[in-house]
C-alpha cells in the first residue's frame, strides 16, 4: 500500500523514512539509542506517549485516526516527531508495519535525538495546557448556567399553582437533572485542575532534563577536542570495550579521560576515586569489570 504520508517525511532521528517515492514502498528504519533496552543498544517495543509524564518512551507511540465521511479510513501510530511508524487502511484491509532495525546510536548522537524530542514533548505540553484551560472556563461557565437555571426552577417551584410555569413535578425533575450536571462539570473543574498540576511539574521536569542534556553534551564536546573521550556507549557492536581497553594502556594519563557509556559520561578520575587505590596498581581489568557493572545495573 502507497501511504502518502510517510513517502512526504523527511526525518533523519530516530525513525528514518527510506519510502521509494517512484513506487510507494515503504521502507522505515529503526535506530535505537545507545541506552535502550537497559543498556543493550536494541530496539524496545512501542509504548503509548502520556501527555503528563516527565519523561519520554524511549520508543513513544502516538496514536490518530484518520476520518472521512464520519467513517474511521485509517488507524495510523507516529512518533513525536510526526514520523509515521505503522498504518492500517480499514477499507482495504492492509497494513504497513514492516521496521528494519539499524545500528544504534552513540550516546551522544542519541542525546541530540532525544532533546529534539524533549523540546516537541514540551510544545505538545503547552498546547495542552492551553486545552486544559478552556476546558476549566467552558466548565466553570456551564456551572454557572446550570445553577442559574436550577435557581430559576426553584423559584419556579415555591411558586403558587396559578404562577408557576411548570408543575412541582416537573421543577423537581429539572432540578435534579441541573444538580447533577453541576456535579459533574464541578468534578470535571478537579480533574482539569488536577491534570494542570501535574503537567506543570513535568513540564519543569522536561526542562531540566534539557539542560541537563545539553550541559553534558558541551561536557562532551570539551574533552573531545582535546581527545580525552572514551565512547563505549554503543554495545551493539562486536568488542565494544575494545576503546577502552585501549585507553587503559596509558594508566598514568587514565584519569584525565572521559567515558561515555550508553547512559551516562562519568571521568575516570571517578572510576579510580570508587575502585579507592592509587592507579599505578589499579590493573585494566579492575575497571573494566567495574564499568561492567554500571552498565549493566544502571
Amino acid at each position: 500500500m502507497k501511504t502518502q504520508s510517510i513517502n512526504k517525511i523527511n526525518f533523519s532521528g530516530l525513525y528514518t523514512d527510506k519510502s521509494v517515492m517512484t513506487g510507494g514502498k515503504w521502507n522505515l528504519q529503526y535506530q535505537p539509542y545507545s541506552w535502550e533496552n537497559h543498556n543493550k543498544s536494541t530496539a524496545v517495543k512501542q509504548e503509548k506517549l502520556d501527555i503528563l509524564a516527565s519523561y519520554l518512551p524511549d520508543n513513544e507511540a502516538i496514536f490518530y485516526n484518520e476520518i472521512k465521511n464520519h467513517m474511521v479510513e485509517k488507524e495510523i501510530t507516529k512518533d513525536i516527531l510526526g514520523t509515521v511508524t505503522y498504518c492500517f487502511d480499514i477499507p482495504n484491509e492492509s497494513e504497513q508495519k514492516s521496521v528494519s532495525k539499524i545500528k544504534a546510536m552513540n550516546r551522544e548522537e542519541s542525546i541530540k535525538v532525544l532533546i529534539q524530542k524533549l523540546n516537541k514533548f514540551l510544545v505538545m505540553k503547552t498546547d495542552y495546557a492551553q486545552e486544559l484551560d478552556k476546558g476549566i472556563k467552558k466548565a466553570l461557565n456551564q456551572i454557572r448556567e446550570f445553577s442559574l437555571c436550577f435557581d430559576e426552577c426553584s423559584e419556579d417551584y415555591r411558586r403558587g399553582f396559578m404562577h408557576a410555569k411548570n408543575t412541582k413535578r416537573d421543577n423537581k425533575l429539572l432540578m435534579d437533572s441541573y444538580k447533577t450536571k453541576i456535579t459533574e462539570k464541578v468534578n470535571a473543574v478537579a480533574e482539569g485542575y488536577r491534570r494542570c498540576s501535574i503537567l506543570m511539574q513535568s513540564i519543569i521536569d522536561v526542562k531540566a532534563m534539557i539542560q541537563k542534556l545539553e550541559n553534558e553534551l558541551l561536557a562532551i564536546n570539551i574533552a573531545a577536542q582535546s581527545d580525552k573521550v572514551i565512547d563505549i556507549s554503543r554495545r551493539d557492536i562486536h568488542d565494544p570495550d575494545r576503546v577502552l581497553w585501549n585507553a587503559l594502556k596509558d594508566m598514568v594519563n587514565i584519569d584525565k579521560k572521559l567515558l561515555i557509556m550508553p547512559h551516562k559520561i562519568i571521568g575516570m578520575d571517578e572510576i579510580i576515586e570508587i575502585l579507592k587505590t592509587k592507579k599505578q596498581k589499579l590493573q585494566p581489568v579492575q575497571i573494566v569489570r567495574l564499568v561492567h557493572q554500571m552498565i549493566s545495573r544502571p
